[in-house]
């Protein structure tokens, strides 16, 4: 059963150009180690792979710009900005390019709205759009919605992580997301950003 609603929420990569103009980053989430440390907030096992896919397309020359997208915070930390600063580290702040960040979105359609804004505030017409597997499917559907007739291309990618180890619940488990997803869903159509 499991395997049958993972086809439904997973789609396939999108054919990748030689180069896009940015490659984004959606945050999913961040992680609290089981310590009290302010330093144990970190990015969840999703925001982790996001993360490293989008320094691997970085690495293999496929953007020319990074942008992270992710306002969910915990204990004051938010996520886009721990990726950016994970980004920069994997460099040794060796980049000539450093990449953009949104925190203020609190959810797929304030990922795809601020950074649409962004993008569109810096005339960008393509961009490489990096999100986790299960999450893909919908921030596909609120992105070519909420950019039609803009005149932007969007390639979209698959961050494969498994669920769990994160401060978002609904994250922590298949069955709890797959149910979460679906009522967002229902959610985005009635406000018609699907």
């Amino acid at each position: 059963m499991r395997k049958l609603l993972e086809r439904f929420l997973e789609i396939s990569d999108d054919e990748l150009p030689k180069k896009a103009e940015v490659i984004i980053g959606v945050g999913a989430g961040l992680s609290r180690d089981y310590c009290k440390a302010w330093r144990c907030i970190n990015l969840s096992l999703q925001s982790e792979k996001v993360l490293y896919l989008v320094i691997k397309l970085f690495e293999n020359n496929k953007g020319k710009k990074v942008f992270f997208s992710g306002g969910y915070s915990y204990e004051g930390r938010f996520e886009a900005r721990i990726m950016y600063n994970k980004f920069l580290n994997y460099f040794n702040r060796k980049i000539i390019s450093y990449p953009a960040i949104e925190t203020r979105s609190r959810n797929s359609l304030g990922n795809a709205i601020e950074t649409l804004k962004w993008l569109e505030r810096n005339n960008y017409k393509s961009a490489i759009i990096v999100d986790f597997s299960g999450h893909l499917k919908q921030m596909k559907q609120i992105f070519l919605k909420q950019a039609k007739d803009k005149g932007m291309s969007f390639y979209f990618v698959n961050a494969h992580s498994v669920y769990g180890g994160n401060s978002q619940t609904r994250l922590n488990n298949f069955y709890s997301f797959f149910v979460w997803e679906f009522l967002t869903n229902i959610y985005y159509k009635f406000k018609g950003a699907l």
